[in-house]
């Protein structure tokens, strides 16, 4: 499973999906564009007691999805995810750990304005906000002679987080062909 999870980022890298302007009455008005979203990512639970002087430290997730792109023109667009992701945090004290792990799905709501910089094609910064809604969660403490797994109940712990979101990017055309 882990090997998967490598796997379909790097597939993904060498596909390629351009996004068509639509022309009305001869000019460039918008688009559309539909892709998947598969990532890595690192969390921590910053509001997690570190009682007995132990450290959080944060715990690597997953995270896939697809991505929608609506755009106005050819520079600027709305860009929204449907994404599920895998958060949490654990602390180690010798050979004794605790973890809490946290699955959500993600909806983030961004407008994005494109722009050409320095021969790369498309530079782009993008901002907005995300609303993200728990759907589990389990607290995990393992130890040497004893392991125990309990489910993160509603007590202190809510369904609902959001933020906001900021974020820039930059395209680069590659050239490639396959099976010749």
């Amino acid at each position: 499973m882990k090997r998967l999870l490598l796997i379909i980022p790097f597939l993904l890298l060498f596909s390629s999906v351009d996004a068509q302007l639509f022309k009305v009455f001869g000019h460039d008005v918008g688009f559309i564009y539909v892709g998947p979203r598969v990532g890595m990512s690192m969390s921590r639970i910053s509001n997690w007691t570190e009682a007995g002087g132990l450290e959080n430290k944060s715990k690597y997730g997953y995270q896939f999805g697809v991505v929608g792109e609506f755009g106005i023109t050819s520079r600027f667009s709305f860009e929204t995810e449907l994404n599920f992701l895998s958060r949490g945090m654990r602390q180690t004290d010798g050979d004794i750990t605790s973890k809490i792990k946290v699955n959500y799905i993600g909806i983030p709501l961004l407008a994005k304005y494109s722009f050409s910089f320095l021969g790369l094609k498309k530079v782009y910064v993008k901002g907005g906000t995300y609303q993200d809604v728990r759907t589990g969660g389990e607290f995990v403490y393992e130890s040497p002679a004893f392991s125990d797994t309990q489910p993160l109940d509603n007590a202190g712990w809510t369904r609902m987080d959001w933020g906001l979101v900021i974020g820039a990017g930059a395209e680069y055309p590659v050239d490639y062909v396959f099976g010749d």
